[in-house]
């Protein structure tokens, strides 16, 4: 059996070698042998192997559709499970499932993080605000790299022509 799970921020996968109520002893890929909180585990599965399902995972996860996921996401807390299963039709996959939850997790102008599998989308007004303030941010990030250009090119920026000039 192999469990998927949140370790600072990070997915992680390992082959589970022993349990109790509150810790589980691991294997990593490393051959390394953890214990980590039961609290930590997100799921566990039987195939695929835990590498291929975290490389399968990440993969699949950037090919998911995040604006239909915000769209058809409840507005209240719901399981990252819930989402996947209504997003792919089905029961999840692992794989699936997986994908699902890297996305949420990466998703934060779309979703607020509420506990270990659990999440609430923003508002259509937050997702507003943080939509223009990405786009300022983007705008602001290529006229800095349009002026370094220029100054590398022996160019002086208008801008800065004006500011000196005053």
């Amino acid at each position: 059996m192999y469990i998927f799970y949140e370790d600072r921020s990070i997915f992680k996968t390992g082959t589970i070698l022993s349990e109790t109520e509150k810790h589980i002893k691991l294997e990593c890929k490393s051959g390394k042998q953890i214990k980590i909180k039961s609290s930590n585990i997100l799921f566990t599965f039987q195939t695929p192997e835990p590498d291929i399902l975290l490389n399968q995972a990440q993969e699949l996860s950037k090919d998911l559709d995040l604006q239909l996921l915000w769209e058809c996401s409840p507005k209240e807390i719901f399981t990252a499970s819930n989402l996947a299963n209504d997003y792919f039709g089905h029961y999840p996959l692992p794989v699936e499932l997986a994908s699902i939850i890297i996305l949420l997790n990466n998703a934060n102008m779309h979703f607020y993080k509420c506990g270990k599998g659990l999440y609430r989308s923003v508002s259509t007004e937050v997702l507003k605000q943080a939509l223009v303030t990405l786009e300022k941010k983007q705008k602001q990030i290529f006229q800095q790299k349009k002026w370094a250009k220029d100054m590398v090119n022996g160019i002086l920026p208008q801008l800065l022509v004006i500011l000196l000039n005053h």
